[in-house]
């Protein structure tokens, strides 16, 4: 009797731990294009909205500015300096404001885009790479894979330390 415990025991724990390996080798970053060495990444594009509050939690002084305009309100939840940042526009989806001519003027040394991404999305970011130069970095996951998409993504824009 106790083997076949044993036994249903090992069973269950395989059941229980093959979705969190699953999870664990899920890939988080793409990337296109070659990235800079971190510690030259200073200037940093939010390709929307998502990337914006990933990005200025993350990495603030690197954010070359907002992808939608800051409604007044929410400027007090914001810190002083990176209220000051320009409203550049948004490179992700059909709602796209920023032409390529003036991501190319504006000089990222990176891209970032976060979301669930599908092969339409992804086939985009390569494209913006391959007509810019800029690589371009998405972040993929779920709200729970936030830490750890911080930790990666920060290991690769030289903020390591403030991403744990």
């Amino acid at each position: 009797m106790k083997r076949r415990d044993l036994l249903k025991g090992l069973l269950a724990g395989a059941l229980l731990l093959t979705p969190l390996a699953r999870a664990a080798a899920h890939k988080l970053l793409a990337l296109n294009g070659a990235l800079p060495a971190p510690n030259d990444i200073q200037r940093v594009f939010a390709a929307g909205p998502p990337a914006a509050v990933f990005l200025y939690a993350l990495t603030p002084e690197k954010l070359l500015g907002w992808p939608i305009k800051l409604a007044a309100e929410n400027l007090v939840f914001i810190h002083p300096q990176q209220q000051k940042l320009p409203f550049v526009g948004r490179l992700a989806g059909r709602g796209s404001t920023v032409s390529l001519e003036t991501l190319l003027v504006l000089a990222p040394d990176v891209i970032v885009d976060v979301g669930n991404a599908g092969t339409t999305h992804r086939s985009a970011a390569q494209r913006v790479t391959q007509q810019t130069g800029i690589a371009t970095l998405q972040v993929e996951g779920l709200l729970a894979e936030t830490p750890r998409q911080l930790r990666e993504a920060g290991a690769l824009l030289d903020v390591s330390d403030r991403a744990e």
